[in-house]
């Protein structure tokens, strides 16, 4: 992807804090993922604005509906991340891997019987 130089103007702590955490991805990439993440809510911020435009505002008893859902979304993800880690960890079961490969035993045709 092309990339254009540009100048910008930052509060001095600012630009501190973000050299500091960016590291070694640097400066420019750091705040390239921040510009896409805020266009990202920016358009959810204007995606939400037409819903509710359509269907009308988001009542209390749908916020906490949504965050109930999400939560359980959490929780599943964070038991599928556990039973993973454990499968990684734990040793393999059942037949040993024969070495060889596959077709072990058996001879091609210029192989001597």
């Amino acid at each position: 992807m092309a990339s254009k130089k540009i100048t910008v103007t930052i509060p001095e702590d600012l630009l501190e804090e973000v050299r500091a955490e960016a590291a070694e991805r640097g400066v420019s990439a750091y705040v390239a993922r921040a510009l896409r993440l805020q266009l990202d809510r920016d358009r959810l911020r204007e995606l939400v604005t037409w819903l509710e435009e359509e269907y009308g505002p988001v009542t209390a008893a749908d916020r906490a509906a949504a965050r109930e859902e999400l939560a359980e979304i959490d929780a599943e993800h964070e038991r599928r991340r556990a039973a993973t880690g454990a499968r990684a960890a734990a040793p393999p079961q059942g037949k040993p891997a024969q070495k060889g490969g596959p077709g072990k035993g058996r001879r091609t045709a210029g192989e001597a019987a």
